[in-house]
């Protein structure tokens, strides 16, 4: 399986009932995918992190939890905004 499709198996589990929304913006804008990319690796990152358990790693976990959120709102915005055309 490709990296691209791997990120959008991982978006598409992410907003399970936005799936055929995400798979048709994957399709058509690249800078779509290169969002779900950072998305999907900020995910990874945390969670990483997080199973190291250890508390030194925990300012920078709550940094990509911020980004996590901010990249969470600009993909629910660009579907949102797909939707509405």
């Amino acid at each position: 399986m490709t990296s691209e499709k791997k990120v959008l198996k991982s978006i598409i589990q992410e907003f399970p009932s936005l799936s055929s929304e995400i798979a048709e913006l994957f399709t058509e804008s690249t800078s779509f995918i290169e969002a779900c990319e950072d998305y999907v690796l900020c995910l990874n990152s945390i969670k990483k992190m997080a199973a190291l358990e250890d508390p030194v790693h925990q300012q920078e976990i709550e940094k990509l939890i911020q980004i996590q959120s901010e990249l969470k709102e600009e993909l629910l915005y660009r579907i949102m905004k797909m939707c509405k055309k």
